[in-house]
């Protein structure tokens, strides 16, 4: 398979938390080279891939499969697995791999559910064929590697949040309702919520604006914000952007002053006065800690 980038792409590690659901994105190195006739081998972890362009044959103990252009296939832990190239397309494979586990937390509303029912109980490859509603997002995150662009981690935090409301939207159908019927669809409202808040944590955002979302007045939506969630839209706001803080001064070697732009604050002693309200601790002291207690870093090998 292809080599679509080169030493130069980036290696991203993160987190992130989606109600009462975090996932933890493992070696992310999206456009790293495969090897089109890897030997049979397995993870500890979920491995994503969705096949940008060409085809390719993912042989396993429950057969052979053929995977093209748009698909998306996700294998669990401990799965025995390879992939083969056809001979005359080996060059042309491109596919965007994400690797990643979940756990459920003990607030927020319950998304684990949701995500867990598209993977807890299979034990086989899951195959999403045609997902060309989820290019885009792949796309995007190939085109932050390769530029590298400023604020490059905080874009592509958010599309994978992206990402991972779209496979429970593809996996739930029923869950899209009618949209511009949400007063009986919690969990459309739920969706919209946090779509809204993965996407616009780092702007100047009001309750006003997700209220158009939600087609509800600003009244309206703040007691829906304290019916789902008990908090404000301005906690809400203040809650997401420093979960994404946290997964930036744990994963990144950016100043504090860097972070604190990149989720959207205005000034540093306003991003720290509001982590530590959260946290308890300062930004710096929270990197401190994280930094002391980290494993070693589990030997990845990138297929």
């Amino acid at each position: 398979m292809q080599n679509i980038g080169g030493s130069n792409m980036s290696q991203y590690n993160t987190e992130l938390t989606i109600g009462n659901l975090r996932v933890m994105i493992y070696d992310a190195r999206y456009l790293m080279t495969f090897n089109a006739n890897a030997g049979m081998h397995s993870h500890f972890y979920y491995e994503l891939f969705y096949v940008i362009d060409g085809d390719a044959e993912i042989l396993c103990d429950s057969g052979k499969y053929f995977v093209t252009r748009s698909d998306l296939y996700i294998f669990p832990p401990s799965f025995q697995h390879f992939r083969v190239a056809k001979e005359d397309d080996v060059l042309k494979c491109q596919q965007v791999p994400i690797r990643f586990t979940y756990e459920r937390l003990n607030h927020g509303e319950d998304v684990y559910a949701l995500f867990d029912g598209v993977f807890h109980t299979k034990s086989d490859i899951l195959i999403f064929r045609h997902s060309t509603g989820l290019r885009m997002i792949f796309e995007e995150l190939l085109s932050e590697t390769r530029l590298h662009a400023r604020l490059e981690k905080v874009k592509m935090h958010a599309l994978i949040t992206t990402l991972v409301l779209d496979v429970i939207r593809f996996s739930y159908p029923s869950l899209e309702g009618k949209p511009r019927e949400l007063d009986d669809t919690v969990c459309s409202r739920n969706f919209i919520i946090e779509d809204f808040f993965s996407i616009h944590y780092m702007d100047s955002v009001k309750i006003e604006d997700l209220a158009g979302r939600l087609n509800l007045s600003a009244k309206q939506t703040g007691r829906v914000l304290m019916e789902m969630y008990g908090m404000t839209f301005r906690k809400k706001l203040t809650v997401t952007r420093v979960q994404v803080a946290k997964s930036l001064l744990r994963y990144s070697k950016a100043p504090v002053a860097e972070v604190a732009e990149s989720v959207g604050y205005q000034t540093l002693n306003g991003f720290i006065e509001a982590f530590r309200c959260e946290e308890g601790i300062s930004p710096a002291q929270f990197r401190k800690d994280c930094y002391s207690e980290l494993p070693n870093e589990p030997n990845l090998v990138v297929y």
